[in-house]
Parts: C-alpha cells; sequence; structure tokens
C-alpha cells in the first residue's frame, strides 16, 4: 500500500495524465491480455506510466519511486527546440542509430536527453541539427552504482534510456525474497534476484506511436537490461534468461532467444552480483548496433558470436587468464568478418583481430595499456586506436592483416578521452559541452614540419630537359608485337640515347604526350606519369649508359574507370633545416574530377607499406587490362621491377599478402596475381615466411590460391602450399603457460608445449578437394590421410559440444563407444517465436496445447517472469532447458511442497546418469574434422524486389525444384573418386549427418517405397485380370499405387533436371525411373478399362524388386555387397563391350554365311504303327522343322551368344564345310578361349579388390544418398540449419584407433626412406664425429702439457722465493 500511494503522488505532483486509449486499441490490448494470461503481481516494486500526447512513449522506474527526481510536466514533454526551458548542457553520454543517421545525447547534471540529426544537415561548421530534447527522470542524484545506456531508432522516430542498478547480494533490498530453491537444483544454492532495469522510451515525432500498444504489455515484466534498438526497425530487451526481439511498429515481440547457458559462461559469472551482466550489456550495445546485428559474447575460455537467429557464427580461443571482459574494448566490422579486443592485462598482447569466418587470429597488436576507444574503419579493414601517452591522446590506424601502423597522429588536437567519443563514416565524433562535433581522424598534416616551397602545374609533352647535366628525357611511339602503339621513354643527349625502356605497355597510345618531370637537378630520379600510372625511377651509370631502376609506381583504382587528367607538383621544405632534402607531393586530378593526393618516397626511401601496397594494387591492374596468358608478361621490363619491389618487402611485410584493403570497400588478394604471373619464387618465399592465411577471393568462396594452383596444375606450389596449411592446421600458436585453467579437451595432461590446433586455416580446402582429387589423387589422399584422427586442443569449444566425455586433466576421457561417434554442436540458441509471427490459428492451438498440459496453471505469460514466486509456470525454455530444443516446457518451482512423483523422477534420472557414467570404459579422445564449412551451403542470393517475373521463376526454381547452388560435400559426393571415402575424416562427416538427419528422412522414404511395392505387388498378384468390374477393391489399391508413383517419379523428374550432366551415368537412375513409371503405365492402363499385358506387369514387379534391394544399399549389411556388385560392373565393362563387340560381329558373319544355306538332310518318317498282331494302331509322321535361328539378324546374335558355354546345336544342323569351321574355330578362340577367360580373371581380381574397399564403396553410396536427401528432401530454410550443417565436425575416437592410425602414418612414411642412403650418411656423419673427437683429444692433451708446465715454472717460482 505504501508502494502505491507513493505511485499515486509521484503522479499527481508531476501532473502526468494516464493515456486514454481508443476502443480499438483497448479491445487489442485486452485480447492480447486474455491470449496470454495475467501475471502474478506479488511484491511490486517498480511502476510505469504511459503517455499520451506527450514524447514520453512509456516510462518503467523500477525500485522505489522516491529515489526519483519528481519533475513537472511542462519539464518532461516539452519538445521545443528553441524553447529556453531545455538547454542540454554538459553530455556525458552519446549513442548512434543503427545506420550512423542520428546521434542521442544526455546530460547526467540536469538528465537532458537530445537527438541531433546526421542527414539533411543546415550548411555551416557545425554538421548536425538538434531535433528533439527531454528531460528524463534520470540525473546524478539517482544514478549512483548504476549503468546509463542510451540507444536511438534507425530511423530516429525513438530514443530510450535505461539505468542499470549495479549491486551485489550484501546490497539487495529484500534478502528473504531474493533466494529461492530450484526443484532441479543440485543442491541447496542461494540465487541473487538480479535488480530491475528502470528506462523510458521517447517518440522524437508529434503523432502517437503504435510502439505504446506492446511496450504496455511489458509492464509486469522483468526487464534486466537496457532496450536497445537494432537494424530493419527492431529493438531488443533482457530478461533474466532471454533475449526479445520486438519490432517498432507495435512494440510486440517476435520471437526470443534463450541465454541461460551463456550467462553461466560469463568469466566473472556469480550468483550473488550482477557486475559481471553490466560488462556483457556493455558489448552488447556496440556489437548489436553495428551491421547485420550480432551478439559478441564473452565466454569462460572464448568470445562467441552469434547472430539474432541464434545461429553461432564462430567461436574464438582466448587464453583462461585473459578471457575477463573486464577493462577491455571490444569492436566488430559492419560486416561482422572481422572482430577486435583490447585487454589491459599485464604480459598480454594489447589488441587481437579475429576474423569470423576461420576464427583465426588475423593480427596482434602490441598497444600500451592506456588504449581508451577502438573501432573499425567502414570501407576498409583498418582499426582505430586512441590512446593516452603522457597527457597527449595519440590516434593510431593499424592494418588489420599485416599489422602494419600506417598512420599515426602523436597528439591529437581535439579528442579528450574523458569525453564521450564514437565513430561515424570514418570520422570522430566528440560530445564537447553542449556540441556534438566531428573531428578527421588525422587533423594534422602528414607534412606538418614543411611548408610548401613551390608547386608546379605539369602539362603534357615529349620532351623534358635537365640544363645541368644537358640531357634530354623524351618519348616517342613503337609498334609491338600485339598490333597496337606503345609509348617508349629514352633518356638521351642530342643523337646520343643513354637508356631507353617501355612505359605503360598495357595501354593503346595514340600520342606520345605524357608527362615527365626531373626531380632533382643531377637527374638521379624521374617522374612520370601517362593515362593510368604515375611512376618514379632512378638514374644509375652503367659503364658510358644510363640504368634505371623503379622506385615506385602507382596506379588508379582499378575499380574505377578514369584517367589522370591534370597533375601538379608540390616540392615541401623542412621548417627545421632548409638544407633538408625536399619532399614531394602530387596532386592528381581524375577524368571523374576527383583530386587524389599522393605523397611521393623521398629518395632513400625503401620497402615503405605505400611502396609495397600500390606495387601489388599496379601489377593486379595490369593483369586486368590484358587479361590474356601472363606468362610473357612477367617478362617485361616493368613487372621485373615491380617483382623486384615485392621480393624485397617480404621480410618487412610477411603477413600483408593475405589482404590489402585499397579502401571503398574494394579488396585484392596478391597470391592470386603472383600464381597467375608465375612468380612461384615470390609465392615460395612468402610461404616460407609462414605469415600466409589462405582466404577466398570472391564473395561465392569458390576462388582461392589452392583452388588456383589446382586449376593451373603448378604440382610444386601446390605441394607446398598444401603441406603449409596441413603443417598450421595441426598447431599455429606459441605454447601456452602450463598454469592457463582450462576445461577444454587436451591431448596430453601437460598443457606447456601444447599448442593451438587452427582447423581455419583449411577454409579453402573444401569447395577445392573435389578437384585436387581429380588432378592429384596422391595430394588430395595426403590431407585426408594427415587430418585423420586429428585431435582436437585448446580451440575446441567444449561448451558448446554434445558430448559425454571427461575432464582430461583428471584422465576422465573414456566414451561409451569403442568405434568413431560424431558429436553435435550446439550452434544454435533455443528460440520461441512468439506472437507478432504466429497466426489467429496458431495462438488459439497453442493456448489449448497450454490448457492440456497444465490446466490448473491458469495464470501465465509468453514471458518468464520472476522466479522469486512461489509458483510460477515457465511458458518457454527454462534455465536446465537442452539448447538444442525450441519446444514449450514446463518448469514447476515450489518452496514449500514438491510433487513426490516428480522427486522420483528426478532421482531416478540421476541413478541412471551415474549408471551411465560408470559404463564409460573406452579410453577416448575428441577429435574434429579440420574442413571448415565443407557441409555448408553457400548464401542463397539477395532478392530483389525489382526483378522480373522470368527472373523469379528462374529463382524458384534453382531454390525449391532443381537446387543449384550446394555444399562443398555435395559436389564430393555425387562426382567425388572412390579414394575420397576412404579416410576417417570422410566417414565422421557421413555418420554425423546420417544420424542428424538422414536417417529419419530414408527411413520414412524407404518405408513409403515398400508399401507402395507391396501394394503394386499385390494387386497384380492376387488376380490375372487387372480389370475386373466384380472386384471394386482393385480401383483403391490402383489409385494409392498411382499416387505412390507419381510422387517418386516427380522426385526423380527434379534429380533428373538438377543433376542433368551426370544422372544418366548412374544404373541407380534407371533403375528407379523403371520402377515408378512401368507400375504407374500399368496401373494406368487399370484405370482407363484396358488390361495391360502380362510382359509389362512382369517386368514392372521385377524392377520393383530389384529397386527395393537396391534401395538398401543405404544399410551397412547389404549395402557393401551391392556396392562390389556395382563396382564390378564399372570395372569390366570395358571388357564385357569388347566381347559383346565381338559376338555381334561373328553373328553378322555367320548370319551372311548360313542365311541361304540349307539344312542337313535328315531321314523323314512317315507311315503307320502296327502291332505284333497286325492291328493298325496309328499314323505316324516323324519330319525336321526348318531351321530358323540363322533366317534373321537378330536371332543370329543369339545364337552366336550360346556358343560362349551353351553349346553348338544352333549350327549342327548344317552340313560341315569349311568356312564355317573356321568361323567356329576362330569364334572359339578368340571369345571363348582368350576374352572369357580373361573376363572371369578381372572379375575375381576386381571383387578381391572391391572387398577390401567394399566399406569406402559404400560410404559414397550413403553420401550420395544423403546428397539427394539434401537436395529434394528437405526445404531450402533447413538447408541453413546451423546444428545440421556445422562450420566443423567433431567426433569422438577410440584411442587405440588413433594410435593404430598413427602408426600406419609412421610406417608410410618410414618406406619412403631410403635406407641405404640413410646408412651411408651416418657412416659419414660417424667418421666426422670420430675425427673431429680426435681433433678435441689432441687439443684437450695440448692443453693439459701447457697447464702442467705452466704449474711447474710457478712451483720453481715460489720455491725460489722461499729460498730467498
Amino acid at each position: 500500500m505504501d508502494d502505491m500511494e507513493n505511485n499515486h503522488d509521484f503522479i499527481e505532483e508531476s501532473d502526468i495524465s494516464p493515456v486514454i486509449n481508443s476502443q480499438n486499441e483497448i479491445e487489442e490490448k485486452d485480447e492480447l491480455r486474455d491470449a496470454l494470461g495475467e501475471l502474478p503481481n506479488k511484491n511490486k516494486k517498480y511502476i510505469s506510466h504511459h503517455y499520451s500526447g506527450t514524447p514520453l512513449v512509456y516510462e518503467k522506474l523500477a525500485e522505489s519511486v522516491t529515489s526519483l527526481d519528481k519533475i513537472s510536466k511542462d519539464v518532461r514533454t516539452s519538445v521545443e527546440i528553441k524553447s529556453e526551458s531545455i538547454i542540454i548542457k554538459n553530455i556525458s553520454i552519446i549513442a548512434c542509430s543503427p545506420g550512423n543517421k542520428f546521434i542521442a545525447g544526455w546530460c547526467k547534471d540536469d538528465g537532458i536527453l537530445a537527438v541531433w540529426s546526421l542527414v539533411n544537415n543546415d550548411s555551416g561548421n557545425n554538421d548536425f541539427r538538434l531535433i528533439f530534447t527531454v528531460k528524463t527522470s534520470f540525473n546524478k542524484s539517482n544514478i549512483q552504482d548504476s549503468g546509463i545506456y542510451l540507444s536511438i531508432s534507425e530511423d530516429g522516430h525513438y530514443v530510450a534510456i535505461s539505468r542499470l542498478k549495479i549491486v551485489s547480494v550484501e546490497e539487495s533490498p529484500d534478502m528473504d525474497s531474493a533466494y529461492n530453491l530450484g526443484l532441479n537444483a543440485p543442491d541447496t544454492l542461494k540465487s541473487f534476484s538480479t535488480p530491475q532495469t528502470s528506462f523510458a522510451v521517447y517518440s522524437t515525432i508529434s503523432e502517437l506511436p503504435y510502439i505504446s500498444t506492446g511496450l504496455n504489455a511489458l509492464e509486469n515484466v522483468e526487464i534486466l537490461g537496457p532496450i536497445l534498438f537494432i537494424n530493419d526497425s527492431k529493438f531488443v530487451f533482457f530478461t533474466r534468461h532471454n533475449l526479445y526481439i520486438c519490432t517498432t511498429k507495435f512494440g510486440i515481440p517476435i520471437y526470443n532467444i534463450y541465454l541461460g547457458d551463456l550467462i553461466k559462461s560469463v568469466p566473472e559469472y556469480s550468483s550473488d552480483n550482477n557486475v559481471f551482466l553490466i560488462d556483457c550489456y556493455n558489448i552488447l550495445s556496440i556489437s548489436l548496433r553495428i551491421g547485420l546485428g550480432y551478439m559478441l559474447w564473452p565466454e569462460n575460455n572464448g568470445l562467441s558470436i552469434w547472430d539474432l537467429d541464434g545461429v553461432l557464427k564462430q567461436w574464438f580461443y582466448v587464453d583462461p587468464k585473459n578471457s575477463s571482459p573486464k577493462n577491455c574494448l571490444y569492436a566488430i566490422s559492419e560486416s561482422g568478418e572481422l572482430i577486435a579486443r583490447f585487454s589491459d592485462k599485464p604480459g598480454m598482447v594489447s589488441t587481437v583481430i579475429f576474423h569470423t569466418p576461420t576464427g583465426l587470429k588475423t593480427t596482434e597488436i602490441n598497444t600500451p595499456n592506456t588504449v581508451f576507444f577502438i573501432g573499425f574503419l567502414s570501407k576498409n579493414d583498418h582499426i582505430v586506436v586512441c590512446l593516452t601517452d603522457n597527457g597527449n591522446v595519440k590516434v593510431q590506424l593499424w592494418d588489420c592483416w599485416s599489422g602494419i601502423l600506417i598512420k599515426e597522429e602523436e597528439n591529437h588536437p581535439n579528442l579528450d578521452k574523458d569525453l564521450p567519443l564514437v565513430l561515424i563514416d570514418d570520422q570522430f565524433v566528440h560530445a564537447v559541452g553542449n556540441e556534438i562535433i566531428k573531428y578527421p581522424l588525422f587533423p594534422n598534416d602528414d607534412y606538418k614540419n614543411y611548408q610548401v616551397n613551390t608547386e608546379e602545374v605539369l602539362s603534357t609533352g615529349r620532351e623534358s630537359v635537365l640544363p645541368n647535366k644537358k640531357l634530354e628525357l623524351g618519348s616517342l611511339l613503337e609498334s609491338s608485337f600485339l598490333g597496337h602503339s606503345i609509348s617508349s621513354i629514352y633518356i638521351h643527349k642530342k643523337e646520343k640515347v643513354y637508356c631507353k625502356f617501355k612505359f605503360e605497355p598495357w595501354r593503346k597510345w595514340g600520342t606520345a604526350d605524357l608527362f615527365m618531370k626531373w626531380l632533382d637537378k643531377d637527374g638521379n630520379r624521374i617522374l612520370l606519369a601517362g593515362h593510368d600510372s604515375v611512376q618514379i625511377y632512378k638514374t644509375k651509370p652503367k659503364g658510358s649508359l644510363l640504368k634505371v631502376e623503379l622506385q615506385y609506381i602507382w596506379t588508379v583504382p582499378f575499380y574505377k574507370n578514369v584517367d589522370i587528367k591534370f597533375l601538379s607538383l608540390e616540392t615541401l621544405t623542412t621548417l627545421q633545416d632548409e638544407n633538408d632534402e625536399p619532399l614531394y607531393r602530387l596532386k592528381i586530378q581524375l577524368t571523374n574530377s576527383e583530386t587524389v593526393i599522393l605523397p611521393l618516397p623521398a629518395t632513400n626511401d625503401k620497402n615503405t607499406y605505400q611502396i609495397f601496397k600500390d606495387a601489388c594494387a599496379s601489377i593486379h591492374l595490369i593483369r586486368l587490362c590484358l587479361n590474356e596468358d601472363l606468362s610473357y608478361v612477367s617478362y617485361w621490363d616493368l613487372c621485373v621491377q615491380i617483382k623486384k619491389l615485392i621480393l624485397n618487402s617480404i621480410d618487412k611485410f610477411p603477413s600483408s599478402f593475405n589482404k590489402i584493403s585499397l579502401g571503398d570497400g574494394q579488396y585484392i588478394y596478391p597470391m592470386e596475381d603472383f600464381i597467375l604471373y608465375e612468380w612461384d619464387d615470390v609465392v615460395n618465399a612468402i610461404l616460407n615466411k609462414g605469415k600466409f592465411i589462405p582466404l577466398f577471393h570472391n564473395d561465392d568462396r569458390t576462388e582461392s590460391a589452392l583452388a588456383l594452383l589446382i586449376e593451373l596444375q603448378k604440382s610444386d606450389l601446390l605441394d607446398q602450399l598444401i603441406s603449409y596449411i596441413i603443417r598450421h592446421v595441426h598447431d599455429h600458436n606459441t605454447p601456452l603457460n602450463s598454469k592457463s585453467k582450462s576445461s577444454f579437451i587436451l591431448p596430453s595432461l601437460d598443457t606447456s608445449n601444447t599448442k593451438v590446433q587452427q582447423p581455419g586455416f583449411a577454409w579453402t580446402v573444401g569447395p577445392a578437394l573435389l578437384d585436387l582429387y581429380r588432378l592429384y589423387p596422391d595430394k588430395g589422399t595426403k590431407i585426408m590421410r594427415e587430418w585423420s584422427y586429428l585431435t582436437t586442443s585448446l580451440e575446441t569449444p567444449t561448451r558448446i559440444l554434445r558430448t559425454n566425455l571427461g575432464n582430461p586433466l583428471k584422465v576422465e576421457e573414456r566414451s561409451y563407444h569403442s568405434k568413431l561417434k560424431t558429436v553435435s554442436r550446439k550452434a544454435r540458441l533455443p528460440i520461441e517465436y512468439s506472437i507478432a509471427r504466429e497466426s489467429i490459428l496458431k495462438l488459439i492451438a497453442s493456448k489449448l496445447l497450454c490448457f492440456n498440459i497444465f490446466s490448473s496453471q491458469r495464470r501465465n505469460s509468453f514471458i518468464s517472469t520472476s522466479t522469486t514466486t512461489a509458483t510460477t509456470a515457465t511458458f518457454g525454455p527454462s534455465d536446465k532447458l537442452n539448447t538444442g530444443s525450441s519446444e514449450f516446457t514446463i518448469n514447476i518451482l515450489s518452496e514449500d511442497k514438491k510433487d513426490f512423483k516428480q522427486i522420483r523422477v528426478h532421482r531416478k534420472r540421476q541413478r541412471k546418469q551415474r549408471l551411465n557414467k560408470a559404463q564409460r570404459s573406452h579410453p577416448a579422445k575428441l577429435c574434429v574434422v579440420p574442413l571448415p564449412d565443407f557441409c555448408v551451403y553457400p548464401e542463397p542470393p539477395k532478392i530483389n524486389k525489382n526483378a522480373s517475373i522470368f527472373e523469379r521463376i528462374s529463382r524458384f526454381w534453382a531454390t525449391y525444384i532443381s537446387p543449384s547452388r550446394v555444399s562443398p560435400f555435395v559436389e564430393a559426393a555425387m562426382h567425388g573418386p572412390l579414394e575420397m571415402f576412404s579416410e576417417v575424416s570422410m566417414e565422421a562427416i557421413i555418420q554425423f549427418k546420417w544420424e542428424k538427419y538422414a536417417r529419419t528422412r530414408f527411413l520414412w522414404t524407404f518405408c513409403a517405397y515398400l508399401i507402395y511395392a507391396f501394394l503394386f505387388c499385390l494387386t497384380v498378384s492376387i488376380d490375372p485380370v487387372l480389370v475386373s468390374d466384380d472386384k471394386p477393391y482393385k480401383m483403391p489399391l490402383i489409385g494409392l499405387v498411382i499416387t505412390f508413383s507419381l510422387y517418386f517419379l516427380i522426385q526423380e523428374i527434379r534429380q533428373m533436371f538438377g543433376q542433368w550432366r551426370n544422372y544418366w551415368m548412374s544404373f541407380s537412375n534407371y533403375l528407379d525411373l523403371a520402377s515408378f513409371s512401368l507400375p504407374l503405365a500399368t496401373c494406368w492402363y487399370a484405370i482407363s478399362k484396358h488390361e495391360p499385358s502380362d510382359i509389362l506387369k512382369s517386368y514392372a514387379v521385377l524392377v520393383v524388386w530389384i529397386n527395393a534391394l537396391f534401395l538398401a544399399r543405404a544399410f551397412a549389411g547389404p549395402g557393401k555387397f551391392i556396392s562390389i556388385v556395382l563396382e564390378i560392373i564399372k570395372k569390366i565393362k570395358t571388357l564385357v563391350l569388347t566381347l559383346a563387340f565381338m559376338v555381334v560381329g561373328f553373328a553378322n558373319a555367320l548370319f551372311v554365311l548360313l542365311r541361304n544355306n540349307t539344312d542337313v538332310t535328315i531321314p523323314q518318317f512317315n507311315g503307320t504303327l502296327t502291332s505284333p498282331s497286325g492291328v493298325v494302331l496309328g499314323n505316324v509322321d516323324i519330319s525336321q522343322p526348318s531351321n530358323l535361328w540363322w533366317s534373321t539378324f537378330h536371332w543370329s546374335i543369339f545364337s552366336t551368344y550360346k556358343f560362349l558355354g551353351i553349346g553348338w546345336e544352333t549350327i549342327n544342323v548344317y552340313d560341315p564345310e569349311w568356312a564355317v569351321l573356321v568361323m567356329i574355330l576362330l569364334f572359339n578362340f578368340i571369345a571363348v578361349i582368350i576374352l572369357l577367360n580373361v573376363l572371369i580373371g578381372l572379375i575375381v581380381e576386381v571383387f578381391n579388390g572391391s572387398l577390401r574397399n567394399g566399406r569406402q564403396a559404400w560410404l559414397r553410396q550413403r553420401a550420395q544418398l544423403i546428397s539427394e536427401i539434401e537436395l529434394y528432401s528437405i526445404t531450402p530454410s533447413q538447408r541453413y540449419h546451423t546444428n545440421w550443417f556445422p562450420h566443423l565436425i567433431y567426433y569422438e575416437s577410440h584411442l587405440d584407433s588413433i594410435t593404430g592410425w598413427r602408426r600406419q602414418l609412421y610406417e608410410a612414411a618410414m618406406e619412403d626412406v631410403n635406407s641405404e642412403f640413410i646408412k651411408n650418411e651416418v657412416k659419414e656423419i660417424k667418421s666426422d664425429v670420430i675425427g673431429e673427437l680426435k681433433e678435441v683429444k689432441g687439443m684437450i692433451g695440448q692443453i693439459r702439457m701447457f697447464v702442467t708446465h705452466e704449474s711447474g715454472e710457478i712451483e720453481e717460482k715460489k720455491e725460489g722465493v722461499q729460498e730467498k
């Protein structure tokens, strides 16, 4: 009552009127409340307000109202920008909207909240326009020990401010109600009651927003986190265990994601405070706003990233000593591909950049622990780091792939680490006082210590004279062997030419005019510029001539169709010493009116990052311009000199060759250019440095360095790259500290020498694996053999793996399974869809379902309420919910009385768990298949709303009817050779897919086919006449058979169109077509009242039986023998065709020889048959019928076929002419003696080989069945189910299997070793060692003699001294 009175007083003194909704709104609200039910309102300690005609949409104030200021209505609700009553003073916090079009700011002194617009700005110095101000309930008097969060919607219509009270259990206001005991708790645990969030949502527009309708439903909901707006007109809020995604249109939750397990995985998770949640909310407020919206979550031994569908995108390993998010900074790029983490822990690398698709560390940046801000630039892979140094704010720009410091501002004149700071559009946005000001990243010029001495506008021409030496620089046109004119540069003195070289040989020159300039008076450097490039050469004497050496080359961006239009050269001199070497800066105006300021290198500059990056960009432009065979291009003088620049940069920038950002969202991959230019020595040098990360070169993830080497069949480089990938997959990082506490599955108890394995290095192997096996089966086998039984290390996220293996540090790695057993991965958080996505029928069905499950529990909600209530019905995932499920479950909690049946069930479950734990008797290890995204389907193309009808039909066909975008596994299963399925890695993938989803779907299909086969065989067998009016039960059976056959035939037609090229190469497809089409034709005749022929019925029954047996190939028993038969047929088909060809040939010859010959004369017997008594018993007529074996050609083929072993009776009726005898002898020798015996021997040999390889042949058949299920039996959305198609596949394996496999690898490696060579080498080493030992012994003897001699002399001297 006291609380209600305080609430009433607060409302009256604030002069706030409750909202008066229209009748429609009240009905909608009541209907929603009736459908969801009322929540118990026990011990209510918060109030909420809804306003009409004011900017305040919704306000919820947790705890006591008296702790918040009472603010008058005229101040709280003012939206007049020019009003003097609301003026924001010192901005304390700022936040950006998704898309960076609006900024919100809040002042803690007076609680004023303001919004600025970054679009449609007024002209002037200020780039922001103030569009909204309001005074909130939060100020410095009530935010002690609290966290304040601001968030503004994408369209700027809504802004929210949230206050989170940071409190531990000692500070809990109600200790008695703060603890509760759960039924599923293992023992008596005390649970901390997290304080609720106070928040307010304001509208910056004057219309009454519909969002208030949904926010009103949150009145009785425990919101424990900030309100955050995200992309696509959505916002999120947090409850005790869930994240709810709502639409800003109505404010109604769309769906919620269960976060219970994630919350418990936070490094500093505690049940008696919420400090760790504050760190998580700080990270989420950054990651959810940027790009597509991701949840970046710190875990005990890693960092995970999830999308808003609850799908795990990647998991990164972090050293347990450094896993705490406290005092850490996080940043995520707009695409979500790069994540940065800064930590100020002593002795640790401060800033680490992770690559999301691979899970690898791209670079580690050693920065001081005074960093206070990090952020990614929007159009390139660069990260901005702000830190303090001796009281100054230093700004650094780092490349995320090379780890190179690109640019640095020693003292930023405008930044203050104590003031709010954000990064928008590659510029800083700073809150200074009551203003929002935009600052450039680097306001000071790179040449701040220089002054512009001269500026010269360069003009095109054909001559440039050097007065001191009277040398002339000229250009002329020459004809190339390609058939077009090219420009040549020559240095001459009168008629003597000292040097000549080609300039921009990839261009077709119409005139020789270009920009030419001597950069010094001695003629040591030349500046040349043409249509596409700027080049600087150094001149060196070479005898009586001159030699030019390329120092620098810059080319226009390859993605812009522009040329160089004007040039102006600025000469810069230093302010300290006028005698210092001047620097040059080139202003380039392009044909699109864009101006590029290009700092030119100094005379002695070598191996700078600018020289290296522009050199790589230039060869990429040359390759794109020519688009021809580059083998001859690599011998151009210009390309040779560019290659020299790159070679000289490898030692200094070894990790820069992964990916180079050119700005504007454009990137180049230098390794691709080096391979196409056939610069094998450059590729070898890069690989030897060990810093290269294999990446895909296009968005479809089909082009890579590995795929390019396979396509070009460059065996040496391919072998080196494969060895490089294998080596880095096994271990990549440096050894870890033995004191690190880890809960991961380790290969040994001692972690001091354990290295983190990196499966991400094999990211590009999966799509190229099929081509690798086709062209280089030995290399493909090498990869799969090396990666079989690859035990996991610290990189394994065991928390999200469903494995029963114990802790390796306690020697508990034991499994139930004696053989390989795949492990599922929790790659998706449980999602519960709420009312906004459900229809009325689904809503009623869910309500009925809820009523049937627990009709006595009528008070429920779509959002989990506080667990402090005595009896709570949780409608959604509970604490103990298996994260792989998304079904509704009921968790009944009671402190006073527990149901006896539930207690008994709980105890029985515990006993079963103890028994199962005791049954784990097999020592096992957790292994991984290091083929990232091998089973993942490519992302579907984006939907174009303006697409034509033909494009829409094509998209529908390629998505639903005949899928065209398949995973690398499907490609391997459909087209891969038998050798691909011989290793355990592929077996683990197949078994995972089979157990996860394929087995169930295949069994349903197999049972349906058996029913179909039974019905058809029953229909045609019970009565010889199929069409019969007196048996009406036949027509329903025929209808069922037609239905089944049409369904199966449609599926087969889908496969036919989807695999048109390879469909007709498979025997099973012919059998499927026959088993569906022949019964369909038989039943169709019957439906048409026509009796089908017995031939049709008999063959239809035969193929149905054979196909039923053939479908059983998915099972291990019959599948192996069926695969052996198929392999025999494939191997002997050539010999069978040869034998058939010989039979047809001899049949044709015998047909021509015998078709006109008469048969051998056989006596005719005609007369009567009489008994011994003379009684006539009857007439007798014994005559030989005419011979038809050789009368027609087709009968001749069958007659000749009978020669193979059946007999010669077809030719015995003719006279034995010599021609016939010779023909018989030839056939007997060629076909019977040679070919038939060769066939028998080949069958025996193939059978023995197939018997040995029967399992891998059966695995390939099962893989093909799984691929057909993926393409034609599951929906397109299911193909992106991350639990079915994970990033990596794990499996448990018996320790004996792993040991035996490693022994096989060792023995195979030892077989390749030349023992004689080793013996000879050992003998030579032994002789060398013996010789060295003799020399050492001699030296030791000399030392002893010397020491003895010296000691004797010393003794003599001592004796002499004593005598004296």
